[in-house]
């Protein structure tokens, strides 16, 4: 998935989440609330970003390209 200088994604409950660049270097971490969430990644740099998102019970990694 492309995004740009933001990644908006929604939960069906409260979990948190972590930024990861390309090398998996934390960017930045957070709390995301049901529903929809929009995460700034301006900083970042394009290219790879790995969004990691921890439920109670797994945790997800989506795979975004920064342009």
């Amino acid at each position: 998935t492309m995004v740009t200088n933001s990644i908006i994604t929604n939960v069906d409950r409260d979990c948190n989440y972590q930024v990861l660049d390309g090398t998996g270097r934390l960017l930045q971490r957070g709390k995301m609330v049901t529903g929809t969430n929009n995460i700034d990644i301006t900083n970042a740099q394009k290219g790879l970003i790995l969004l990691r998102i921890h439920g109670d019970m797994e945790t997800t990694t989506q795979k975004l390209i920064k342009q």
